[in-house]
């Protein structure tokens, strides 16, 4: 059997913000990606490509 784990504020508030950009006719993956990987503590693409 899988263990359920609670998720706290934080992340559910990340959650959100991706699927806030999922659903924004505007957004694009670039800003999912970078969103992501900043949530997981990576630089961002532009950051990087400096």
């Amino acid at each position: 059997m899988l263990d359920i784990k609670k998720c706290n504020d934080d992340e559910l508030n990340r959650l959100d913000n991706i699927i806030e950009t999922l659903n924004n006719p505007q957004g694009n993956m670039e800003q999912l990606v970078d969103k992501v990987l900043g949530d997981w503590g990576f630089v961002s693409l532009e950051e990087k490509n400096e």
